[in-house]
Order: C-alpha cells, then structure tokens, then sequence
C-alpha cells in the first residue's frame, strides 16, 4: 500500500489542518511512489527513522530485526542496545498509525526512554501527556507502563506491539504475559519484544527456554553481549571485566544466567549435572524412602539411595491425589521388592498417625529432626558438589526441581513485590520428600545398618529392620498415574 492510499484509510486524524497540508504533500508524490512495489507500515518508517535522530541498528540489531517474528526473546548483558531497539520498534509502529506499549518495571526506569522518545519523535507529536503517553499526527500513540501491580491497569488495552524492557526482574512475569499482556494483542494481531538481561528462574527466562526450544514458529530468541555491540569499546569491556567479580562480570555483561540472581530455592540444579542413571539401590549402603502426604492433594513418595561415599540418588517418583495409608504401604512394598528399606521419613504434620500406622506396619517410619532451612542448605550443597543424582524417570521431581520458587512480598511503602529467603509451597512435593528422606540419613534418623540390622533414633520401641517383604508386582518405575495433569509428566506448562 502507497503512502498515500495509507493515509487515505486513516480512521483517527486528530489534526486536520495537519492532515490536509500533510494529504496534499503526499498527493504530489502519488504518481511516482504508487508505481512503487508496496511495502508494510514498517518498511515505509525506516527512512523517517533515520531523519528523526534514531541510531542505525548495529550489525546484532540488524540481525535480530532480520530474523524476528511474532515474539522475540533477546537476553542481553549491559550496553548492547537493547533498549536503543525497543526505542526504535516502539517508533516505527507508532509512526505507521498504530498503537503501542512501552513497559519496564517502574516508572523511575521509563522516564528516560519516555525523555528521549518524546525529544526524537517532537516533529509528529499532536498531543502528550508527561510521562505516559505520546500521541501522533499519524494516529499512532506510545503508551509508557510499569508492571507495578502486576500490571493491572493496563487490562483493557489493544495495541499493535508490546515492548517489554528489563522484564526478567519483574515478580511473576510469566504470569503477566499470560493473563495480562497477551490478550492486548488480540485486536491488531499484534507482536512482542521481550528484552532484558537474564535471571535464573524468572518468567522471562522461562519464555527464553520456551522459544530457544523451537517448537513454534511464532517465537524467536538471541543472545548477546556489549561485545556485539561496535559502539562499545572492547578494551572498556575488559577494563570493566578486571574491576568485576567474575559472578558479576557473567551476568551483568556475558548475559549468562547461570550466574544471575534467582527466584529459584535450587538454582544449583543444572539437567545436564544432575540427571543420570543413579546407583544402584540394592546395593547402597543406605536406603531411605521420603513421604510428603497429601491426603487430597498431591502425595510425594520418593526412593532415595546412599552409597558408602554419601553420595545420594533417586530411583524413582511416585505422585498421586487422593491416596491414603493403603496406597503408602503398596509403593513401599514395591520398593522394597528391590531392596530392603532401612527407614521412612515422613513430613507429617499435626500427629503422628501416618508415622506410627507405617511402624505397625513394620517400617522404621520417622518425622525428620530439621528446620526447613537446614534441609534446603545441605540440598543446595549436595547440588554444587554434584553428589546428588536424579534419575531421568523421576520426571515429576525434575520439573518440581526446575519450578520450585521463594515466596515474594510486596513492600508497605512502595508497593514494589521482592523475593524472600523463604520457599514456596507451591510445586514443593517432591523436593520436600526429597529434603525429608536426605536429612533423615545426615540427621542419623536413619543410621548405617549392621549386620543387616537398622538403628534409627526415635524413641518408639517399634525399631525392628525393615526386610524384603511379599508385594505387588510392579515395576520400580511406575507408568505414569492416568488421570494426572500432563505437565507432571515432564510435558511444558
């Protein structure tokens, strides 16, 4: 479509003096640029682009614009553009006749791109209000957001491109994305730039990991580094690097999120450290079976071994709603078909009624002598010495592992949400089995056995060694519960 059958269609015009000399302009210009091939709103703002002040895209920019899509992922350590381009894409929309967002976490972090927006784009400014939003005489509008609140005011909103800055320090992004932004998009079909350096565990690491995947075509991803960036110097980089801790220098400037904060309790859990064929568990020193009851929730029951090194594994997970004693009893006795159980640790709270039915039963069933903590600590350290194996069976445990985050609380005086040191409840089961079953051991709950005999440190008198004793024939690694929601069987939320 030409410039002038463009304008021609324009449905919002709020100056008309403007409009006319601005139609009379382009009228002159018909004939030669209607033989012209068409081109997209986009295309026909480069040019103007470049006359208003906006920097020519470096070669990484280039690169990414070339290669975009619908929603565009780019993890970015400090000074590679990032918000040079979000500036730029805000534009180019705005300046074709379209409405757009621009957000970031706070307003404090938008004022300068709000400053410098409103000084490039002055000559097609119709209207402004400070801080908030910026109006064309194309009909175009930049409206400036922070998500504060999770962004509720901006529900109700069309537009035709979201750019969304620094979003990965944003509590419960993903979250946001899904209910609050996505749905902005429907009216105009519109797309999204995601731009921001990286943090472990967050929704925008998440959408990263969801479009490095490539199982839709709608998403696109890159990383980059001020290394890419030619306005910046290369021998400033490595000054910066030398006055940096290595942590910092990682993931301030190298974009690497492996070194980044985290929303996660176990950032240490890496798949490609901790997922392995475990040891194997009739021939472990220790054998331990961790229990989170559920009642009508979830119920967590997780084999874990202990070699003579104190080097632990899992073998398998089994997780299942609305189960009772019965059912705690039937997977121990599977589990044992393998190998004797030297002790149960159970998370039960309010009681000890699950505890002392399992002792009749003849296990040495134990509440764990732990602060949560405590137990988080010596997981955490087991995963940064790799003496911790998950096996790849365990695929409920594993996405528990990669999900479980602390539990955020918003400041009384700002209003702004931050992570705690407190864990999550949410998607805990079983690493919380896991933590029971691995302190029982360390806390000596659970002792090495003897002469094929089992010491354990509570004072019931029911302290008989568990056995091999008669049991279901099942597999030690059940099929998958039917009826389960897919995502616990390792499927992408």
């Amino acid at each position: 479509m030409s410039e002038f059958s463009k304008l021609s269609q324009e449905k919002y015009t709020p100056d008309p003096t403007k409009y006319v000399s601005q139609l009379g302009s382009l009228i002159g210009q018909f004939i030669e640029t209607e033989q012209r091939p068409s081109n997209s709103p986009e295309q026909s703002s480069q040019n103007l682009l470049q006359q208003l002040g906006f920097l020519t895209p470096h070669p990484a920019q280039q690169k990414m614009l070339i290669q975009k899509k619908r929603y565009n992922v780019a993890k970015c350590g400090r000074r590679t553009g990032k918000t040079e381009l979000g500036k730029r894409e805000a534009a180019t929309v705005a300046l074709a006749g379209y409405p757009v967002a621009y957000c970031e976490p706070t307003y404090d972090m938008l004022e300068e791109v709000y400053q410098d927006l409103a000084f490039k784009l002055e000559p097609h400014i119709y209207r402004k209000d400070y801080g908030q939003r910026i109006e064309l005489d194309t009909g175009g509008v930049i409206d400036f957001w922070s998500f504060h609140n999770g962004a509720d005011r901006i529900r109700g909103r069309k537009y035709k491109r979201l750019v969304l800055d620094e979003c990965a320090i944003v509590v419960g992004f993903r979250r946001i994305w899904e209910k609050v932004l996505r749905p902005t998009l429907l009216d105009y079909e519109g797309d999204a730039w995601f731009l921001s350096t990286p943090r472990r565990g967050s929704g925008f690491n998440e959408l990263y990991e969801y479009a490095l995947a490539g199982t839709d075509t709608d998403w696109a991803c890159w990383q980059f580094t001020p290394y890419d960036n030619p306005r910046i110097s290369d021998t400033e980089i490595e000054k910066m690097r030398a006055e940096m801790s290595a942590a910092t220098f990682a993931t301030e400037v190298m974009a690497d999120d492996e070194h980044s904060e985290s929303e996660l309790v176990y950032p240490q859990f890496n798949r490609a450290f901790h997922i392995r064929q475990p040891l194997s568990w009739a021939t472990a020193a220790v054998r331990v079976v961790g229990i989170d009851p559920g009642g009508t929730d979830y119920t967590a029951i997780l084999p874990v071994s202990i070699s003579k090194d104190d080097r632990f594994s899992t073998h398998a997970n089994y997780y299942k709603a609305d189960v009772g004693i019965d059912y705690y009893i039937k997977v121990l006795e599977d589990i044992g078909q393998h190998g004797s159980i030297h002790g149960v640790a159970v998370g039960e709270t309010g009681g000890m009624t699950i505890i002392n039915t399992l002792r009749t039963a003849g296990y040495n069933a134990f509440k764990p002598r732990m602060q949560r903590f405590e137990g988080i600590d010596y997981i955490r350290m087991l995963l940064e010495q790799q003496r911790l194996v998950i096996a790849p069976e365990c695929m409920e445990l594993i996405q528990q592992m990669q999900t479980y985050k602390k539990k955020f609380t918003t400041d009384q005086d700002t209003g702004d949400k931050y992570a705690t040191k407190t864990p999550s409840d949410h998607h805990a089961d079983l690493p919380d089995a896991l933590r029971y079953a691995i302190m029982g051991y360390v806390k000596g709950d659970v002792l090495r056995p003897q002469g094929g005999q089992v010491t354990i440190q509570h004072d019931s008198s029911v302290g008989k060694a568990a056995d091999t004793r008669p049991g279901v024939v099942q597999k030690l690694f059940p099929k998958q519960d039917k009826g389960k929601p897919r995502w616990l069987a390792g499927a992408r939320r």
